[in-house]
């Protein structure tokens, strides 16, 4: 799916300015004092340090394999770990020759210069003695970002605790901005292997993506991103692949009041619950421990399961809401996930799960009522959405091959709610409302048809002179690709 999942990749250095003083790094230099490119430092903990010490404001990193060196113990070498500056910003996905003075991030290419923070410090290939967490932060602020990187090979592994939570990245008490990063093949012995954020969660993560993240223990939730006492708001993400005893992709912690965390647009394919001897908690994709809030808008689940091999207790493909949890689905797809009992969604005692303009496999019979409270309101299908490519050409879930736009003739063209619908763009930074009845569709992605003329405007080269996918009628700019109409 990456072919369609990437587009949200490669838009995602949205275009923002540089500012206060910046401090360079690039693995392939001699190691200068971070000045300039020319100049740049050759460890990332170098210009981190700086960084602490009140010297930069940012730090641009050109693309490259970055491995943490500076130990929290010192008799122990996988203690090593990236640490994270309050009201630091973090750039990666970069050449090495940007002039910070003229360049657009919105012009860098995060796949050609994928810039990597990797936790495999030992015997490569071998997690054994990989970093327990790559980066690390506390008491982050609002200001702080780390922008277009991939975390990969953390493997926390340590003890009962913090020690087994936040493979990739582990944080607390954090309102950080992440954005365009990918969290990918990190494990964790507990929760969140991908990205672990503990009291005080509230960050936005913005066109980030969770890939092939595992939990290893018996039980185990979250493989992708797990949180606690927050509300973080998820905008444009994509969680495929990852694994856990229960919520492969997510787990859901309860809010410090009230609030939910909110979920926009994103994609969830591939991801799987692998069920646990002592527990019938499940949810392919999303689990919400007791007492969580969650609002989730225009996402799309499909292709997730639950293994339940030790009952015939398993339910909910995509979601499972856990003890006086409240859920609230909107605008959303839920189609094509597997479990024991069929259901796309289990409820637990006590729980709220209120569903509005979805399409919903099987209707209210793919919802699991177990002592909980569904309210279906308006606008809700039990029909095919008609993927374009749901498992690809290699009948994968979560690969490169899937495609899970709708189709032409799909049931969930045009049939949103409008008032639900949050921000302008689709996960893929299409504008939402392209045609048609002037109603948003169901799912993370908008049907392109600007010109309605029943056509898929990408499915119409002879029309799209500059090759965006934005026919020539409907473009504010020919000449000049710009798919999501922005410029």
């Amino acid at each position: 799916m990456v072919g369609r999942l990437l587009i949200a990749w490669t838009l995602a250095a949205t275009s923002q300015a540089a500012a206060g003083a910046i401090v360079f790094v690039d693995d392939d230099a001699a190691g200068g004092d971070g000045s300039s490119w020319a100049e740049a430092y050759s460890n990332l903990d170098d210009a981190l340090t700086a960084m602490a010490s009140g010297n930069a404001d940012e730090v641009w990193v050109a693309a490259g394999t970055y491995k943490p060196s500076l130990r929290s113990d010192p008799d122990d070498p996988r203690s090593c770990s990236f640490s994270l500056v309050n009201g630091g910003v973090l750039r990666g996905g970069l050449f090495g020759d940007e002039d910070p003075t003229t360049f657009d991030l919105a012009d860098r290419d995060l796949v050609v210069n994928e810039t990597i923070l990797s936790g495999d410090l030992g015997t490569p290939g071998s997690t054994a003695d990989n970093a327990y967490h790559v980066l690390i932060g506390e008491s982050l602020n609002a200001l702080t970002t780390l922008d277009g990187f991939t975390i990969t090979g953390g493997n926390a592994n340590l003890g009962n605790s913090d020690g087994a939570r936040g493979g990739g990245m582990w944080l607390k008490d954090c309102r950080l901005t992440i954005r365009s990063c990918t969290f990918l093949a990190n494990r964790a012995e507990w929760r969140g292997a991908g990205l672990y954020i503990g009291r005080g969660a509230y960050p936005r993560i913005i066109e980030c993506r969770f890939i092939g993240n595992y939990c290893n223990r018996t039980y185990s939730i979250g493989a992708g991103f797990s949180f606690l006492r927050g509300a973080p708001e998820v905008s444009r993400c994509l969680f495929a692949g990852n694994s856990a005893t229960a919520g492969g992709a997510v787990d859901a912690g309860p809010p410090e009041g009230q609030e939910s965390a909110l979920f926009t647009n994103c994609v969830f394919t591939g991801n799987q619950a692998r069920g646990a001897p002592y527990s019938s908690y499940s949810g392919g994709a999303m689990f919400l421990s007791g007492w969580a809030r969650v609002a989730l808008t225009h996402c799309t689940f499909s292709q997730n399961r639950v293994l339940q091999p030790y009952s015939s207790s398993g339910g909910g493909g995509a979601l499972s809401a856990g003890v006086d949890s409240v859920t609230h689905l909107t605008n959303c797809i839920l189609y094509g996930d597997q479990a024991e009992d069929a259901t796309e969604i289990r409820i637990w005692t006590s729980a709220t799960v209120i569903i509005s303009h979805c399409d919903i496999r099987l209707g209210q019979g793919g919802v699991s009522n177990v002592g909980g409270t569904m309210q279906w309101l308006g606008g809700n299908l039990d029909a095919d959405p008609l993927f374009v490519a749901p498992l690809g050409a290699d009948m994968t879930a979560g690969t490169a091959e899937d495609d899970l736009r709708v189709d032409t003739g799909s049931s969930c063209i045009d049939v949103g709610d409008n008032s639900a619908a949050a921000g302008g763009l689709d996960y893929s930074g299409r504008p939402r409302i392209s045609a048609g009845t002037g109603l948003v569709d169901l799912g993370a992605y908008e049907y392109p048809d600007c010109n309605a003329n029943g056509l898929r405007d990408d499915d119409e080269p002879g029309l799209d002179g500059d090759s965006d996918g934005v026919p020539d009628v409907c473009d504010n700019c020919l000449g000049i690709g710009n798919p999501s109409q922005q410029d």
